[in-house]
């Protein structure tokens, strides 16, 4: 199918394009709302600025794609591949991006509050801006990821792995990082009040002049 027949079976209501292939196509600026694309091929496909509002991605190859300023606000991407995928200042709010490969994306200065993030891999992601507030990365690999400026104020780390992280600064009040790794990561200046570190595995980690007021510590640091 090509781009001409794909917007025209939209227009005239088709919604299910379930595993179709896309590869390359230009959809920018394109109003998708609601539509499934579950498991379609849609390799450095354009959407910048497209509206994927409570769209249907589930299992899609979208590595390479360019996403930038894209609305895909409750859209549901678990186990997509987002590999190198540009998301930068995409509106994520509610979205579901559980188990996606977010392997070195760009998310920076997204909109991203209460995403579900739970198991994805953000390995070498940029993150920078980011608002991660309230958002479940239990799970998540965020190893070698830019969390330059990003809010993670009662975002769920539980068993995330951060380790050999700079969170110098960062803004971790309220967090849940029960049981994630945070070996060699440097805490300083972190603001962790009321923050769960029970269990977590902070074995050379830089805690100084962290801010950990109210927070639940690892026994072996009490």
């Amino acid at each position: 199918m090509d781009i001409v027949d794909f917007k025209q079976q939209y227009l005239q209501g088709r919604r299910d394009f379930r595993e179709i292939d896309l590869t390359g196509a230009n959809l920018n600026w394109t109003n998708l709302i609601g539509i499934d694309l579950s498991g379609a091929n849609l390799q450095n496909a354009r959407f910048s600025a497209a509206t994927l509002r409570q769209a249907k991605l589930v299992g899609a190859n979208l590595q390479g794609a360019n996403l930038r300023a894209a609305d895909l606000r409750n859209a549901n991407l678990t186990g997509a591949n987002l590999k190198s995928a540009n998301l930068g200042r995409a509106d994520l709010m509610d979205i579901t991006l559980e188990t996606a490969d977010l392997t070195h994306a760009d998310l920076t200065e997204t909109i991203s509050k209460q995403a579900k993030l739970r198991n994805a891999n953000l390995y070498g992601a940029n993150l920078g801006g980011l608002d991660l507030s309230h958002a479940d990365l239990a799970g998540a690999d965020l190893r070698s990821t830019n969390l330059m400026s990003v809010n993670l104020t009662e975002a769920n780390l539980q068993g995330a792995n951060l380790s050999q992280q700079d969170l110098t600064g960062a803004n971790l009040r309220g967090a849940n990082l029960r049981g994630a790794n945070l070996s060699e990561t440097r805490l300083s200046q972190a603001e962790l009040y009321g923050a769960d570190l029970s269990e977590a595995n902070l074995t050379h980690a830089c805690l100084e002049q962290a801010k950990l007021a109210g927070a639940r510590l690892p026994v072996c640091l009490l």
